[in-house]
């Protein structure tokens, strides 16, 4: 079986989850909505939507209203066809295509680690928001932050998440309008969320659209989108120097352990797992050894804009 390194348009891997590609399934996802305190009708922005299964639950469990937005075109089409009645929308979290101040809250569950830029994509998220709006993010994180390969990838990336914050910080001076106006227009987010254009000319660099893995550098040389995993500090920080304020940060490794469980009750191993996934000439083996030079686990974030 051939396939790109994109687990979330692998249909084998799509019918095992039953369109919730990741750790925790629901449980996570409605455990953040109660910790971020989200009220019926509320506006939620669902960033790496998928199939739009979690939007539909959400719908039905919160009375909430929604909107999808996903990158792929293949999974957009079937879950249209799945969820005719959701509104999904092809779109790159980077690169938020809607007004100011429009959500209560916005969620990225196993979607913050695929983005090559995640500071911009946070910084995305805070304009869209509304005052008091809130961030839901689950994702992997790396969880021995001792270990000297670490350490190493530590240092290369905190360097890369600071010179992209200050580029953001440069363009929000250079485009700034007053706080004080609730009368934003398309793309003019308020406080420091300066005007964007979208010119598709620019260098966006959506790590979903490489063409490999579409995924954020990684740590060993394995051909998987859990090359984003995070180092918690590390994403703490970028959090709050976007203007977020921490509500909650709960471990959730054990919900990943059920998880892998499961692929191994379905596939039989790890080993054969990543055999059907992994693109043709990529070895699974190879793979495992890699995988198990990090140890990773499993997050649960809320936060809320300041």
């Amino acid at each position: 079986m051939t396939t790109s390194c994109r687990l979330y348009e692998n249909p084998d891997f799509q019918e095992m989850a039953g369109g919730v590609l990741r750790p925790g399934g629901y449980r996570i996802t409605e455990e953040g909505m109660r910790l971020a305190g989200i009220s019926e009708n509320a506006m939620i922005l669902d960033v790496g939507c998928g199939l739009g299964s979690t939007l539909a639950h959400l719908e039905k469990v919160f009375d909430i209203r929604g909107i999808g937005i996903d990158v792929s075109k293949a999974i957009l089409v079937r879950g249209r066809n799945l969820h005719p009645e959701l509104d999904l929308r092809e779109g790159a979290g980077e690169e938020l295509e809607f007004q100011s101040l429009s959500f209560d809250g916005v969620l990225m569950e196993c979607t913050l680690s695929l983005f090559r830029n995640q500071p911009e994509a946070l910084h995305e998220a805070y304009c869209v928001l509304k005052h008091g709006g809130k961030l839901i993010v689950s994702d992997f994180y790396l969880r021995d932050p001792d270990d000297s390969l670490i350490l190493q990838e530590k240092k290369r990336r905190v360097e890369v998440l600071e010179d992209k914050l200050a580029e953001i910080r440069s363009k929000a001076r250079e485009q700034i309008i007053d706080p004080a106006d609730e009368n934003v227009h398309d793309h003019n987010h308020d406080n420091d969320c300066g005007s964007h254009d979208h010119d598709h000319d620019h260098d966006h660099d959506h790590g979903h659209e490489n063409g490999s893995c579409g995924c954020s550098d990684g740590i060993v040389p394995i051909g998987s989108c859990i090359n984003g995993a995070f180092l918690k500090e590390d994403l703490l920080k970028i959090v709050e120097e976007t203007g977020y304020n921490v509500v909650s940060w709960m471990d959730k490794t054990r919900e990943l352990g059920e998880f892998t469980a499961e692929i191994i009750m379905n596939y039989g191993s790890m080993e054969k797992f990543w055999e059907s996934v992994l693109p043709e000439g990529q070895d699974a083996s190879k793979h495992m050894e890699d995988m198990a030079k990090v140890k990773l686990g499993y997050f649960l974030l809320v936060a809320e804009k300041a």
